[in-house]
């Protein structure tokens, strides 16, 4: 199947993973990978933030109740930085809240998810992300 996302390009087309399930990470590890991402995990919030800040992937995957720092505290952080406010971020969550809702955040994905449907609309998002950050 090509879905037209390239790969081996990079940090244009990684994705940072933040789950603490490991079973739940590589399984998405695995299917963002099929899908032509370069795959980033991180275990709890400050890991996925310290590698945002370093690597600036394409777009955020976040669990919201990650040890640590939330998703959506990832979020607010890395939208307050100049240089990673850009970044798309999808929260998923096993609950119907959320502690905040910060600019960079394009949606909120409640657990347990289609993995199909969560490939697709990443993969929409990134393209997004590139075509407004290439403008």
């Amino acid at each position: 199947m090509n879905d037209g996302v390239t790969k081996g390009n990079a940090a244009g087309d990684c994705i940072l993973i933040a789950e603490d399930d490991a079973t739940i990470a590589e399984m998405l590890s695995f299917r963002f990978s099929a899908a032509g991402f370069k795959p980033l995990l991180s275990a709890n919030g400050d890991a996925a933030l310290e590698t945002a800040l370093l690597v600036r992937p394409a777009i955020l995957l976040l669990d919201e109740n990650l040890p640590g720092l939330k998703g959506s505290q990832v979020c607010e952080q890395l939208a307050r930085e100049r240089a990673t406010a850009h970044i798309p971020a999808v929260i998923i969550t096993g609950h119907r809240r959320v502690q905040s809702t910060p600019a960079n955040l394009q949606m909120i994905i409640n657990k347990p998810f289609n993995t199909e449907n969560l490939v697709a609309t990443i993969i929409a998002l990134a393209r997004r992300a590139k075509l407004v950050n290439a403008a």
